[in-house]
């Protein structure tokens, strides 16, 4: 099968080098999306993404896990765990998150190593390796084995391997044209799919289920049932891709996200991923900046190098190639507002009025010890006594009274001096 690549959309990079998040991908009607053309080099640095690579206002960029050599592929099973391939020693590293909450729990290597791979894919619980070597099928608790040679292949370039619903897909690059072939997972027989006529290399392939395959070759990207919906970069490549429906959505993903191809683009003038609106499985209007920070502020020199793509509930987990970093871009988290402390009023204290107290009862009261007891001062040795002054005075006006009514009344006096 052979078939054009006709333009219908041209993303071209303006000057600056640095783009904000979210801002606009400037676009162009010229070129084609084959158009191969040689880039001038950009300066790599190692190091110095995590505080400069910036994201759209409610997305967060964590690092997932780092230390993984030059990426050249990733993969990810049912159960979440991570894969990735590292081209320049051949290992393959798992990358474990039990907990399914983002972070990593475990980094292991492979017991084996490959020639150079630079393809991966996971059905069920057998992984599959593309190297320069042959498509490798390694299943639990058994010796890895050889699905599919590619030795006498004549491939040029990178292999891209992706899982599909009938087995994988394979992506060649020959000498005079670029093959699109599935593979039989159980017998390794191969069936072209399609055929590029220029011998661009493909970069990355991308399907969802019962939908087109989409595949990154040259500087352009396109749905291979679809010539139309053709998309051109100006001298920049597609590394990795995403469509929208062939991964889970992360959790609370922003609406405006749900219906975007999410990609690497990479070249001497981008470094970054972008978002590509569609509808109905096909592109409409301008690709938007999604993460941005890897190219230095002269354009010279890049940190870092967007590459492989996959997600699930837990965020969009992109390979940074070139350090060897998997970053995760997940909704930032919701920061609790704290609810306001409404005070109540003081409550006005009561007035109570108090009586005073009465004054105990002598008798049994409590007051012991008072100088009115035995002791006290009246007492036998009181004052008031026979012989006191104060009985002297009342005898002696008994006396004056009684002389005085004698005086007035003689006769009672012989009276009662003859009654005694």
């Amino acid at each position: 099968m052979r078939f054009g690549l006709a333009l219908c959309l041209t993303l071209a990079i303006g000057l600056t080098a640095k783009a904000a998040p979210w801002d606009i991908v400037p676009t162009s009607t010229t070129g084609t999306a084959q158009t191969v053309s040689v880039s001038p080099k950009l300066s790599m640095q190692r190091g110095g993404t995590s505080s400069a690579l910036q994201t759209v206002e409610g997305l967060s960029l964590f690092e997932f896990a780092k230390n993984l050599g030059k990426i050249s592929a990733m993969a990810m099973s049912e159960d979440g765990t991570l894969y990735t391939a590292d081209e320049k020693t051949g290992r393959i590293w798992v990358l474990t998150d039990r907990g399914q909450d983002g972070a990593l729990d475990m980094r292991r290597p492979l017991p084996q190593t490959f020639n150079t791979p630079s393809g991966l894919a996971v059905i069920g619980k057998t992984l599959y390796v593309a190297d320069k070597q042959a498509i490798w099928a390694l299943e639990p608790d058994a010796a890895p084995r050889i699905l599919a040679p590619l030795n006498k292949a004549q491939n040029q370039g990178k292999v891209s391997l992706i899982a599909e619903e009938n087995g994988l897909i394979l992506g060649l690059a020959k000498i005079d044209s670029a093959l699109i072939v599935r593979i039989d997972t159980d017998t390794g027989e191969a069936e072209k799919i399609a055929e590029l006529p220029n011998p661009a290399p493909i970069h990355a392939l991308s399907k969802r289920k019962g939908a087109p395959l989409w595949v990154a070759s040259g500087h352009g990207l396109q749905s291979i049932d679809s010539p139309e919906t053709a998309i051109s970069f100006n001298q920049q490549e597609i590394a990795g891709l995403a469509l929208p429906g062939q991964f889970t959505p992360p959790a609370h993903w922003p609406a405006s996200m749900k219906d975007v191809i999410i990609a690497s683009q990479i070249g001497p003038k981008a470094m970054r991923l972008i978002a590509i609106p569609t509808e109905f499985g096909q592109p409409t209007g301008q690709a938007r900046v999604l993460v941005d920070g890897y190219l230095s502020g002269s354009g010279r020199s890049a940190w870092g190098q967007p590459g492989a793509i996959v997600m699930d509930a837990r965020g969009v987990f992109f390979a940074d190639s070139y350090n060897g970093v998997v970053w995760r871009l997940s909704s930032s988290p919701k920061k609790e507002v704290p609810k306001p402390v409404i005070s109540k009023p003081k409550e006005v204290e009561k007035i109570v009025e108090t009586k005073p107290k009465k004054s105990p009862l002598l008798i049994g009261s409590g007051i012991k010890g008072s100088r009115i007891g035995d002791a006290s001062m009246l007492g036998p040795a009181s004052q008031l006594k026979t012989g006191s002054t104060i009985i002297d005075a009342y005898e002696k006006a008994e006396e004056e009274k009684a002389a005085l009514e004698e005086k007035e009344n003689p006769s009672k006096k012989s009276g009662s001096k003859r009654e005694r």
